[in-house]
């Protein structure tokens, strides 16, 4: 599965305490929203006008206003803007679904960029009128191993009174980037293009002089291959799905985990795996293990899925107990794509009063909670129920 690699790069005009650029990104119904404003300006009154245009602009989108509508009503605003007290910003806002296809909307913006075959080229546009003002349209596919780059006029106009008239622009920009990458040999990787974007904005500061003479935004979408894992919890909800669950597990190419003893005694029945239990240490810290045969994870249900859910957003390597919880916390953060399958049988020996006395969730609440926190975290979740 191909996943979209954020590499966000930022710095603040030279003597201000905030930046007045702001970049926001969140996945909506499938699909991941990046946004980008540039306030007026520069200093507090630009990061005030840069947050309150971003949010808006996202709140339209989550509330299923479309794409196309919602930069009419934010390109509107900002005309109003140029008259009256309303918080100014130029933005910058891209959809781009799982199978690559993306759709984006730029005002009073540079241009972003796309990068195919390690190739730099600014994007083409479709100009759309509203009122009296004017906004871009740019749509295309994303394969693997391409970019989008999105940036702020402090990329495009360095270099502007340091010998170069009105800055560097967009398509210098671009020759930048084909010649960037073509002493790269990973253009994949997060690593090179966290170097190539560090890189890029040395590069804005060489051509500033030395200072940060504006606030500078830049962002890589990279689409690359996900690392995937798929987790098996909870028994189907009726006997007859228990071989449909199977053939999905075992033909699901990446890490595998199973939480729960009764899932693995169907998985390991209806795929004849073999299993050992590993004798628990005396301690709630520690959930029994299960060694499964082409497995590489595997131990207790919903009791385990809700201490993974407490450690869920801590730093892996702060942990230190090496117990299965910390175990899989440190495999979600390894893996960008997790599919989830959720057997869905109401589980007669564990009550859910039961969890809610100890302070925990049932196993359908706490995996909605953990697709939750890992979104937030920037991975692509999946469930599937059974």
């Amino acid at each position: 599965m191909n996943f979209l690699d954020l590499i966000l790069k930022q710095v603040k005009k030279e003597g201000q305490d905030v930046c007045g650029d702001y970049f926001i990104s969140e996945r909506i119904r499938g699909a991941q929203i990046y946004i980008l404003c540039d306030g007026i300006g520069s200093g507090v009154y630009a990061n005030v006008s840069a947050i309150y245009n971003a949010n808006r602009l996202m709140e339209m989108i989550r509330n299923d206003v479309s794409l196309q509508d919602s930069c009419r009503i934010l390109a509107d605003s900002m005309h109003r803007a140029r008259t009256e007290e309303v918080p100014f910003a130029a933005f910058s806002v891209f959809r781009v679904l799982p199978d690559g296809n993306f759709v984006g909307y730029s005002y009073e913006a540079p241009r972003p960029l796309i990068i195919q075959e390690g190739r730099a080229r600014v994007m083409t546009a479709q100009q759309y009128q509203v009122g009296e003002e004017v906004f871009n349209e740019y749509a295309g596919l994303l394969f693997r191993g391409d970019q989008i780059i999105l940036y702020s006029d402090g990329v495009t106009q360095a270099g502007m009174g340091k010998g170069i008239r009105l800055g560097i622009g967009e398509e210098k920009i671009a020759q930048y980037f084909t010649a960037m990458l073509s002493v790269e040999e990973d253009l994949e990787s997060h690593e090179s293009w966290e170097a190539i974007m560090d890189d890029l904005m040395a590069y804005v500061q060489t051509l500033c002089g030395g200072e940060d003479e504006d606030d500078v935004t830049a962002a890589a979408i990279n689409c690359r291959e996900g690392r995937s894992m798929v987790i098996a919890t909870g028994p189907p909800s009726v006997k007859e799905k228990d071989a449909v669950m199977a053939k999905r597990f075992a033909a699901f190419k990446g890490t595998k985990a199973i939480c729960g003893s009764s899932t693995i005694d169907i998985l390991s029945q209806t795929l004849d795996l073999k299993v050992n239990k590993n004798v628990a240490p005396p301690s709630l810290l520690y959930p029994p293990e299960y060694e499964v045969e082409g497995v590489d994870f595997a131990s207790e249900g919903a009791i385990m899925l809700n201490q993974t859910l407490n450690l869920l957003e801590d730093d892996p390597s702060e942990f230190y107990l090496g117990s299965p919880v910390e175990m899989l916390c440190t495999y979600l953060h390894e893996h960008d794509c997790i599919t989830i399958l959720l057997g869905t049988a109401i589980n007669r020996s564990y009550p859910e009063m039961m969890f809610r006395q100890l302070g925990m969730h049932p196993r359908f609440e706490v995996v909605e909670l953990l697709a939750e926190t890992l979104e937030k975290l920037g991975k692509w979740v999946t469930i599937e129920r059974y």
